[in-house]
């Protein structure tokens, strides 16, 4: 059987703490096996690097080489999928990115490279503090790091660089009004950048790809609903429409 005949697996790739998440990507796995996909969550770390997960996942792909894939990355999950498959045969009918980052993080570079204008409050500077502590301590400050900047991420120019054999989309976001995972970045993504419409981690400018199929969504939609949820977005069923109105969404065989 050609790899074009097989029946698509559906791949989700977490970003940056995702695994950290209570049901993180949990229901959306649920839904597509439910629907008759087989499904799994890529084997990268919450804390890893760039390089640590893109090799991790280049592993992973290598062992998946005879199975057709649908890639669905959210966040540094898209850079590091597409770093792992550069220069790969495996078969993939499609990668998905969804709010992933060109530039890097306001909230994160407050956090650890202390730029201006410094919080307001006194409490605030405090809790950035904690934050980089904490971020550490579980020992993600090197990830984090790579994404405190404004300057182009790691690998943004190997991926724009590569001609990959398979279409790849991107969607980006925007959220005035935050869940509770990201209500305590949005307010400082304000002070350091007035006016710009962002997911409530990183700009939506900055999730652009022009290279790629890209469609900026329509409605609200924060860094932290499409793999948890909220009161207003249940996500297995937001991704199901997602591939469903951009006609992505492959066959159950």
């Amino acid at each position: 059987m050609s790899s074009k005949d097989q029946p698509t697996k559906l791949l989700l790739v977490r970003g940056l703490l995702g695994a950290y998440m209570p049901g993180h990507f949990k229901r959306v796995r649920s839904h597509f096996r439910q629907m008759g996909f087989q499904v799994e969550i890529a084997p990268t770390l919450p804390h890893g690097t760039l390089a640590t997960n893109a090799k991790r996942l280049h592993a992973y792909l290598k062992r998946e080489s005879n199975t057709r894939l649908m890639i669905l990355a959210h966040s540094k999950g898209g850079l590091e999928t597409l770093l792992a498959l550069r220069g790969m045969n495996t078969p993939v009918a499609s990668v998905v990115l969804l709010q992933t980052p060109r530039r890097g993080a306001p909230y994160l570079s407050s956090v650890f490279r202390n730029i201006a204008p410094r919080p307001s409050s006194p409490f605030h500077r405090i809790r950035e503090t904690a934050h980089a502590f904490g971020l550490t301590a579980i020992g993600a400050r090197s990830a984090c790091l790579e994404l405190a900047t404004k300057a182009m991420l790691p690998g943004v120019d190997e991926i724009e660089n590569t001609r990959y054999p398979f279409p790849v989309y991107s969607f980006s976001s925007f959220s005035r009004s935050n869940s509770d995972w990201i209500e305590l970045q949005a307010g400082r993504i304000e002070e350091l950048e007035p006016g710009q419409p962002n997911d409530g981690v990183f700009l939506t400018r900055d999730q652009v790809w022009d290279k790629f199929h890209h469609r900026e969504l329509d409605f609200e939609l924060d860094h932290a609903e499409p793999t948890v949820g909220s009161e207003r977005i249940h996500e297995p069923t937001f991704w199901e429409a997602l591939l469903r109105e951009n006609k992505i969404l492959p066959e159950v065989r």
